[in-house]
């Protein structure tokens, strides 16, 4: 009810963002980062993965941790329905789910009137997109929820995305990585390159995967329909197939 509470907080913040001076320069390549919670968000964890995409000139994308708390409530009725559990557990996930969303929705709707700042999806379209590649009862680590970010990257006009991982996390393997091969058949424009990182990786090859990904990227952005690319994939782990 104060003047200066949250929703006015969350109103001038998006505004002062929105009035920052902008280059008069084309758009850089977008780069979306995603993979194991810590991974992402990290710079120690990650050899400072954003500040690598921004010195190979392209824009980093790194989603909100809100989806990741969210996508925990978000499947007590896919439970209760499949597994036949959970009945108390569904409502008051549901509960919080309404809570949660409720403290979001005044961030929402400031960056939707801006126009100028990418718009969280709500949980449940994203369980929805997550569901048609992969089974919503993938809940370990981050889950069918990892799956839902590279879509909605993709969807968002962000192609490029690396995934980042610790070595032998098996859900992050098999949510993230895993779902390339059906993620690029479905989005043949999708750029998705997956790396480890662990004390013993080596950060040269972390770095030459990333760059080799960033370069398709910028070749992409130089050629924006790609008369020039043959439609073949110089590493089908490291690269989507090229769209024809």
């Amino acid at each position: 009810g104060r003047r200066v509470g949250y929703r006015w907080i969350i109103e001038h913040i998006v505004r002062d963002f929105a009035r920052l001076p902008l280059r008069d320069e084309p758009r850089r390549p977008r780069v979306g980062i995603v993979g194991e919670i810590l991974v992402k968000f990290h710079p120690d964890a990650n050899n400072d993965v954003v500040r690598v995409v921004e010195s190979e000139g392209c824009e980093a994308v790194l989603p909100g941790l809100m989806g990741f708390v969210l996508n925990s409530v978000a499947t007590a009725q896919w439970n209760f329905e499949q597994y036949g559990v959970g009945e108390r557990a569904r409502f008051v996930k549901r509960g919080v789910k309404a809570l949660l969303e409720r403290y979001q929705a005044p961030a929402v709707r400031a960056l939707r009137r801006s126009e100028m700042f990418d718009v969280p999806e709500p949980i449940d379209e994203l369980a929805a997109k997550a569901a048609q590649v992969v089974s919503l009862g993938n809940q370990a680590g981050e889950g069918w929820y990892l799956t839902a970010e590279m879509i909605s990257l993709i969807e968002e006009g962000v192609p490029n995305i690396i995934c980042a991982q610790p070595f032998a996390c098996l859900p992050n393997h098999v949510t993230g990585k895993g779902m390339f091969r059906e993620l690029r058949r479905r989005y043949p424009q999708a750029n998705i390159v997956s790396v480890d990182y662990d004390p013993g990786a080596s950060a040269v090859n972390q770095l030459n995967r990333i760059k080799l990904m960033i370069s398709t990227a910028i070749q992409r952005a130089a050629v924006p329909h790609h008369d020039d690319l043959d439609g073949s994939p110089l590493d089908d782990d490291l690269l989507a197939v090229r769209p024809r």
